[in-house]
């Protein structure tokens, strides 16, 4: 995974998605990415998903609103 790239993830419903990454920001020995959704059938903006696994490119999406606002505001920073 690289910054300022592009990454392609299946969901639970095994449909791709691909993204481009805005940015990694480590945080509490935690990495995260910040990561924009290229599909324009996706509402949502820009996504945070924790990383668990940065080589097999295994991620968690962030739900709790004040673990993403802190990764925004570190990106921010």
């Amino acid at each position: 995974m690289m910054k300022n790239g592009y990454i392609s993830l299946v969901d639970e419903n095994d449909k791709e998605i691909k993204f481009q990454i805005i940015d990694m920001v480590e945080m509490e020995n935690d990495t995260y990415a910040i990561l924009m959704p290229l599909d324009d059938n996706e509402e949502e903006g820009i996504l945070v998903f924790k990383v668990l696994n940065i080589e097999n490119q295994i991620l968690e999406l962030v739900t709790d609103e004040s673990i993403i606002m802190r990764v925004i505001d570190d990106f921010n920073e």
